[in-house]
């Protein structure tokens, strides 16, 4: 039961004009499967030695967005993040720890100042640039969120939120719900088709995640493969 949720707070009157888009990077969960911290693996990638998941992303993300915020667990991992992260992020931690992806995005929605934001789970490594920017430039046509469809699934945690949907975050968390899938069921939804989706990415690799120790093999071998192409 989560009892201290409460509505958006208001901004100061006089507050920077926020950018029409931020990306929040949701590493708030404990990896289990992977049995270490998915947002400090390494990017098995030749030219980006040394780089970790959760830098990448932050990277790609800063490319295109000026406000780009990460949630981590608690300020314990939060601390283990900074050294990671370049200039221009910001850290926020889950307002109740161990609630799910749910609480991860209601406590980074509340501290992002754009209308609009792409959620993006840390375990995205092979995440498109052009699927991101289209992501950030779509017209905002109502306060639907704007949810990718793959195999006919929504893919939640790469997908566009409004802010307003604060509020109905804070009573799915008071129900004890803990997946953004059940916003699906009570706020509008625009779905992105996959043919669409391909026109920017045609093998859909920025929705590949990475959970397991054999995930991070099969990702080894596929950046292995694709820079052995572009080398010949």
């Amino acid at each position: 039961m989560v009892g201290r949720l409460g509505p958006a707070q208001r901004r100061p009157r006089h507050a920077p004009t926020p950018p029409a888009a931020a990306c929040l990077i949701l590493a708030g969960g404990r990896s289990q499967r992977m049995g270490y911290d998915k947002a400090l693996l390494p990017l098995p990638a030749a030219e980006a030695k040394d780089q970790t998941f959760l830098g990448h992303l932050v990277c790609l993300a800063l490319a295109h967005t000026p406000e780009v915020l990460v949630v981590a667990r608690d300020q314990r991992t939060a601390a283990l993040y900074t050294e990671h992260l370049p200039p221009g992020a910001r850290l926020v931690v889950d307002l109740v720890p161990d609630q799910g992806p749910l609480m991860g995005l209601y406590s980074g929605l509340l501290a992002v100042h754009a209308p609009q934001t792409i959620v993006l789970a840390v375990d995205l490594p092979l995440l498109s640039p052009r699927l991101l920017a289209w992501l950030l430039s779509l017209p905002v046509q109502d306060e639907s969120l704007c949810v990718p469809l793959v195999d006919q699934r929504p893919q939640v945690l790469l997908a566009r939120y409004p802010r307003s949907l604060l509020n109905s975050i804070a009573r799915l968390l008071a129900e004890g719900r803990r997946n953004p899938r059940s916003l699906l069921e009570v706020a509008p939804v625009r779905w992105l088709p996959e043919e669409e989706l391909r026109s920017l990415d045609p093998e859909l690799h920025s929705f590949l995640n990475v959970n397991t120790p054999q995930d991070w093999q099969a990702l080894e071998k596929l950046l292995s493969t694709r820079s052995q192409s572009l080398h010949r």
